[in-house]
């Protein structure tokens, strides 16, 4: 098995390489916005993923609630910019209300104390976000071409295997340390989400360079005076 703490590492080191890669493509073409919302998703995933890993040498208000609330935006960030890729406006409500929640959750002891508990609420966060990502890339039918039925495809599975952490949980319960510590299934499950963040960010560049700009709205000529 991978060691935990070189996993949390590399998932940091890919996060911000393809938030520097999406910059890049940002730099190409400047007129997409929906790669500034996928580039402050990928560093927000950094930062999150980053105090996670730091669970054992930091105070336990960052490297817990604040690391899953940026886990939590970041997932949020992406479907945004999901949203603003098929021309649909950000929704600032939903765009906060998944890490919100996990802070105002974190507010409770009982909850705050119980690292199961913990992991089902982001599951249901990460999950639902992430299925309405793909509702996203589903609502615009007209568009189906190859690229976004194989993310429909990825996106909605992993939605499913957010939620899967909540029988995962209740069938082999995780320890109140560096969070999947002597967990198969945990560290499986990091593992695969790093493969899905690259292949993701790969398939949705590829989506976002093939859109054809927004047609400008015709312009009536104006009638020539006569001299």
């Amino acid at each position: 098995m991978i060691e935990l703490k070189t996993l949390y590492l590399i998932s940091v080191c890919v996060a911000a390489l393809l938030g520097f890669l999406l910059l890049f493509v940002w730099s190409r073409y400047p007129a997409m916005q929906a790669l500034w919302w996928w580039v402050a998703a990928e560093f927000a995933l950094a930062i999150g993923l980053a105090l996670l890993g730091l669970r054992e040498s930091i105070h336990h208000i960052p490297s817990i609630a604040l690391a899953n609330a940026m886990i939590a935006l970041s997932a949020a960030l992406f479907w945004t910019g999901a949203r603003v890729l098929e021309r649909r406006k950000p929704d600032v409500r939903w765009l906060f209300a998944g890490p919100v929640l996990w802070l105002v959750a974190c507010l409770i002891p009982q909850f705050y104390g119980a690292i199961n508990a913990r992991t089902g609420l982001m599951a249901v966060i990460l999950g639902a976000y992430t299925w309405w990502l793909a509702w996203e890339l589903w609502k615009t039918r007209r568009l189906r071409d190859a690229i976004r039925w194989a993310l429909i495809v990825i996106v909605a599975l992993q939605g499913a295997l957010f939620l899967a952490r909540l029988p995962a949980a209740i069938w082999a319960p995780i320890q109140e340390a560096l969070p999947g510590v002597g967990s198969t299934w945990y560290t499986v499950h990091q593992f695969e989400i790093v493969l899905y963040k690259i292949a993701i960010v790969v398939l949705f560049i590829v989506l976002a360079v093939g859109r054809k700009p927004a047609a400008a709205p015709a312009v009536a000529a104006k009638p020539k005076r006569r001299r």
